[in-house]
């Protein structure tokens, strides 16, 4: 049919017509992950995840974590990447019996004098829990699957 002979049929033949023209996707395979996003944003934290590959089960992490965090804070850059978190800049609700509080917590500038802080956080979201028990190897290849 062409545009004219469209144009030409009744309001409703037109919506008939268009509704049972559509596609069930615009969805190409491409859609699904765009790699080279992917590889940009993995290699923007590279060094810092395979330093922190030190902290992967290690019984003590806690204290090992606050350890290398106190002596390199810029590796807690990389910590949004490892909770597929878009936000570089996190408002975190703390929930306490009595009480209920907000944090906020800079991963693009880490402030040292906060270092609490992002452990509270670490531990809370179970990301350090994670790491000590379930990945083994590398923290880039889990960020490439993230």
């Amino acid at each position: 049919m062409s545009l004219q002979e469209y144009k030409c049929q009744p309001k409703l033949e037109r919506l008939n017509i268009f509704m049972n023209s559509l596609s069930k996707t615009n969805r190409t395979p491409e859609y699904y992950v765009n790699w080279i996003k992917v590889e940009k944003n993995t290699r923007e934290f590279e060094l810092e995840l395979n330093t922190m590959n030190y902290l992967l089960g290690k019984s003590n992490i806690e204290e090992e974590a606050t350890r290398l965090f106190t002596n390199q804070p810029n590796l807690l850059t990389a910590i949004p990447s490892l909770i597929a978190s878009r936000d570089k800049k996190l408002e975190v609700l703390i929930l306490d019996e009595d009480d209920l509080d907000f944090i906020d917590l800079d991963f693009t500038s880490p402030d040292v004098n906060k270092l609490d802080d992002y452990m509270e956080f670490l531990n809370d979201s179970g990301l350090l829990a994670f790491m000590k028990q379930n990945i083994s190897r590398n923290l880039v290849d889990y960020v490439y699957g993230v």
